[in-house]
């Protein structure tokens, strides 16, 4: 079990007051070497599905599904931290604009 996931990625639907309210991260960029080259999957932009978080547990996240195999706390396609950071170097119009702030190479 997970707990919380700071964001700072505010156009996802997802995100409230920087805490990410979706109970299933998916955490892309598989062969990644550095942080830019990571991704929340599980991003939707607020502008075209609302705010999701308005419709889900608040604050806790079960599970962190990780595919970047590259990373100290990736095992199993799960990551091992109980709490990761997901952010952006600039607005997000899609998920590929964020990043796994928590990555770290192995």
């Amino acid at each position: 079990m997970h707990g919380t996931i700071s964001c700072s990625v505010d156009s996802c639907s997802y995100n409230q007051e920087g805490v990410c309210n979706a109970s299933i991260l998916n955490i892309g960029g598989s062969g990644a070497q550095i942080t830019e080259a990571t991704s929340c999957e599980t991003y939707l932009k607020q502008s075209e599905y609302s705010n999701l978080a308005q419709t889900v547990r608040r604050g806790h996240t079960d599970t962190i599904f990780c595919s970047v195999d590259t990373c100290a706390y990736h095992d199993k396609q799960h990551c091992t931290l109980k709490e990761i950071e997901v952010g952006c170097l600039k607005d997000v119009d899609d998920y590929t604009e964020t990043d796994c702030l928590s990555f770290e190479r192995e």
